[in-house]
């Protein structure tokens, strides 16, 4: 947790309509669809009030990326989703299998953060483990070779 907020489940409510978040996105695009630089966007007062709202926003992201994806999107998406997917190199620059694999990985219920429930569940599991004697597994020496 970079930002020290706790992570929200995709699925959440949302401070922002639907009708405010495309009226930020419209501006955005029109604002910065000249740049070739990244910061001239993440400095956009739109994209920043769209940070601001870190997870929150990110069902509208997800729906923006399936219907009219942008490299701000992917953008924001870097910059507030904590479990990032995994670009292969041999795609970079590839823009429609970026979002892609964007929306494959946030439209994928395993991604979603873990509530603190289930995570104390984890650790508890976890640390039994740890405070259990060994298992004796037998010898295998027989098994290798000298």
């Amino acid at each position: 947790m970079a930002n020290g907020l706790r992570p929200l489940p995709y699925k959440c409510i949302i401070k922002m309509t639907l009708e405010e978040f495309n009226n930020l996105a419209s501006i955005l695009e029109r604002d910065t669809c000249l740049y070739s630089g990244c910061n001239e966007i993440i400095n956009h007062p739109n994209f920043i009030k769209m940070k601001e709202l870190n997870q929150e926003i990110i069902p509208y992201l997800i729906d923006k990326l399936k219907t009219d994806p942008h490299w701000w999107i992917l953008l924001l998406l870097d910059e507030i989703v904590i479990n990032k997917p995994i670009i292969p190199k041999e795609i970079y620059g590839v823009f429609k299998d970026i979002v892609q694999i964007w929306i494959d990985h946030l439209t994928n219920p395993l991604n979603e953060p873990l509530s603190p429930e289930a995570l104390q569940g984890l650790y508890n599991g976890l640390k039994s483990v740890q405070e259990s004697p060994p298992i004796d597994l037998g010898d295998f020496s027989k098994y290798i070779d000298d």
